[in-house]
This record gives structure tokens, sequence and C-alpha cells, in this order.
């Protein structure tokens, strides 16, 4: 029938119910032998379920326990991880409220750097206006003889940053539940991985761009230039997002789906009754897949 082609399922269902060897044809690719021993091996996976019955149930009880109890920790450390993340992006808002940078204008020059003169317009997520055109106030007060230079200087110093930075998160602190006070550290270490998470990002973004050069747009294969254009632009976007907050998700998420599945997935009463479900299913697949083959 088909049996110097591709074939589909039903074409090969139909040759076998012929009598016919299926060796000749090929599915989704790959030839019968192929498919064949993929049904062998699932079949042993299948087969594999009947060490569950050598496990001891009380021991299996008390493991799913504690990995409920391991998946509610993940659960509250992935939402501290997500508040130091937010805390991070508030800080570095109010830190930008008192103090601007301008490019200089001429090669080699650092920006050019000062202390805002207005309040600021509008206030991060969560913070209140009033409280802060306040606290405002009172700091860039505060700046001018916040430091013990010897010599007078138009731009901010280092201690005067300092001083800034403290009574930054102490507002934030005031601001806080007590329980959220001690992730106001983390916060000034999560700026820190966004910063250096941006720089690494925007050298790979770079790197495949100059990849893509290198190789030459006209030469490279259309599959190269495809991956190193998402990967340049996938680079870029991360980091002129939340390079840090997206990585801490992803991390924590696939912590509790882990931890998830292996908590709500084995049923308490008759454990590991979905993974032999799983198994059946498995062995039936495998069986046809091994039959059709043969």
């Amino acid at each position: 029938m088909a049996a110097l082609g591709d074939a589909g399922f039903l074409d090969v269902v139909s040759v076998w119910l012929d009598g016919q060897s299926t060796s000749g044809l090929t599915l989704l690719g790959h030839s019968m032998l192929f498919w064949g021993r993929a049904g062998k091996g699932l079949q042993f996976l299948a087969g594999c379920a009947v060490v569950l019955d050598l496990l001891d149930t009380a021991k299996l009880r008390a493991a799913i326990d504690r990995a409920e109890d391991r998946y509610e920790r993940a659960k509250d450390r992935g939402r501290a991880a997500a508040r130091v993340q937010d805390l991070a992006v508030v800080r570095e808002a109010l830190y930008d409220s008192f103090f601007y940078a301008v490019p200089s204008g001429a090669p080699g020059v650092r920006p050019i750097t000062g202390i805002h003169e207005n309040p600021p317009d509008h206030a991060p997520p969560g913070v209140d206006h009033a409280r802060l055109v306040a606290f405002w106030t009172e700091v860039a007060a505060e700046l001018p003889g916040a430091h013990r230079c010897r010599r007078n200087h138009r731009e901010p110093c280092m201690e005067q940053r300092d001083h800034a930075r403290g009574r930054i998160d102490d507002f934030l602190g005031r601001s806080l539940p007590e329980r959220e006070r001690v992730l106001i550290a983390r916060a000034e270490r999560a700026e820190t991985w966004n910063d250096l998470l941006r720089v690494g990002l925007v050298m790979v973004a770079l790197a495949a761009v100059f990849a893509l050069i290198v190789l030459g747009l006209d030469t490279a294969p259309e599959s190269r230039k495809v991956l190193l254009s998402v990967l340049a632009a996938a680079a870029l976007l991360v980091a002129v997002a939340r390079p840090g907050y997206l990585l801490s998700a992803a991390r924590w998420r696939t912590h509790r789906g882990v931890l998830r599945l292996l908590a709500f997935g084995v049923d308490r009463t008759r454990p590991f009754h979905l993974l032999r479900w799983l198994a059946f299913v498995l062995f039936v697949v495998g069986f046809l897949l091994d039959l059709l083959a043969s």
C-alpha cells in the first residue's frame, strides 16, 4: 500500500490488518522499527509500576506529608521572593526621586549627577504620595549637612547617597508590616542582582547579534538565524523588564509545580493510584506500537 513513503496511522493499521509487514513504512518521519522500540520502552516503564507495591505505605504517607509541608514553605518563600522584587523596585524609585544623572555629552566623561529641587509628582505603587512628599522634603533638607567633606561640591557625594539610602530604608520599614521589614536588606541585594542580570543579558544579546554578523545574513542557515534572532530579542526584553523578578517567579513556580504534583498527584487513601493509571496507559500505547511494528 503505502510501503514506500510516509504513511498515516490509519494506513499503518490497514497494512497490518491485511497481514502484511509494516517494516517498510514510516510514521511521522520515523521508521516502524523506531516505533516498535519506542513501544517496548513504554511497556518497560509501565512494568516499573510494580516497584510501587514494594514501598512501605506508612513511610510513603509520611513522605507525602513532608512534601506538602515543603510545598507550603515553598509557597511562602515564593511570596517573599516576589515581595522582595517589589521592594527593590520601590526602593530604586525612591532613590531616583532624590538624585538624577544626565549624560555629559562627551565620550569617556562620567554622567553629571545632582539632587532634585522638587519632590516627585507621583509615588511608587503602595506608597502614599502625601507621605512621600513630606518625607522627601525632610530628607532633602538633611542632605546638605549629611556629609563630612572638606571641600565644597555641587554633585552629591557617597555619604549623602548612603544617608538617603538609610532614610529610604527607614521610611519603607515604617510602611511595612513587622514581619516584612526583614525583607528590606534582601531588596538591596536584589537591586544588585538585577543590575548584574541586566548587564549579562545585554551581553548575551550583543553576542547573538555579533554571531549573526559573523555568520553572514545571506549565507547562514535559516534555522540558525531565527534562533539567534529570538535569543537576542528575548535577552533584550528580559533585560528591559525586571530580570530578577522573572527569574524568581520562574524558580518558585517550578518548585511549587513539582511539589504540587508530588503532594496532590498521589492519593492519600490509595497511594500512587494515579501513577498506576498512567502506567496502564503507557502499557496500552506501547503494546499498540509494538504490535503495529511486528
